[in-house]
């Protein structure tokens, strides 16, 4: 095994998820706190002062809250 497959093992050990997934353990937290840190997020986005930046920053929102349903089973 070279050092660079050795490396790759590790790190899926380490994160032991699947690729674009949440580490098992944080799945349950993630989920049950799903509002809350949407209404977190979406505050710290009304308060930017640059309106290209909120615009930006709501579209990565709208991504994340599809993730975090696809992760979830809201979907």
């Amino acid at each position: 095994m070279t050092d660079e497959e050795m490396m790759d093992k590790e790190i899926a050990d380490y994160f032991n998820a699947p690729a674009g997934g949440i580490r098992p353990q944080l799945a349950p937290v993630v989920c049950a706190n799903r509002d809350l840190i949407i209404g977190f997020l979406t505050a710290i986005i009304d308060v930017l002062p640059n309106p290209l930046a909120r615009a930006g920053a709501r579209y990565i929102l709208k991504f994340a809250k599809g993730w975090m349903d696809l992760e979830c089973g809201k979907k």
